[in-house]
């Protein structure tokens, strides 16, 4: 998650990171963790660090609102699942909405449906969602992911 955010910090198309937990205990460690490599870059929401409400009781604390403004978030898997979990799948910068593309489930992974991709499927789809000639959609972050790709394929077959 930390190495992801620091190598996509720059790219005109970063990439967001979730850390989904089951218990605002595991959230408030991993925010302590997270921070500590990351100053200032990380935002953490559960009941227990809702700046909306008097009687939350841990530092820091953020509004559900304040999550888009992160790239890396951490939130129970309650709030991801409920009514207002849209807030955490999408991050902002300069004003433009991206989704968050890599969501990591510290507990109870069978509470979230996952979206499993096979490393083919990410180079089958590539040459559709990267049309020739699309210098302003993302094609360096696309060549990215596609030497990415690579170099998973030859750590598979090591």
């Amino acid at each position: 998650m930390v190495a992801l955010t620091r190598v996509m910090d720059q790219e005109p198309f970063p990439i967001g990171c979730a850390l989904l937990v089951h218990h605002i205990k595991t959230a408030h460690r991993a925010y302590i963790e997270l921070n500590a490599l990351l100053p200032g870059g990380v935002a953490i929401w559960t009941s227990e660090h809702d700046a909306d409400r008097p009687y939350a009781i841990r530092q820091p604390k953020f509004t559900a609102n304040e999550l888009e403004e992160y790239e890396v978030i951490i939130v129970t898997q309650e709030f991801f699942k409920g009514i207002r979990g849209d807030r955490a799948r999408y991050f902002k910068r300069n004003g433009v909405a991206f989704p968050r593309v890599v969501t990591f489930i510290d507990e109870k992974v069978n509470e979230i449906e996952p979206y499993d991709v096979v490393l083919s499927q990410v180079v089958n789809s590539l040459p559709i969602v990267t049309p020739s000639g699309c210098e302003n959609l993302g094609c360096e972050s696309c060549s990215n992911l596609m030497r990415m790709c690579r170099c998973w394929r030859n750590v598979g077959r090591a």
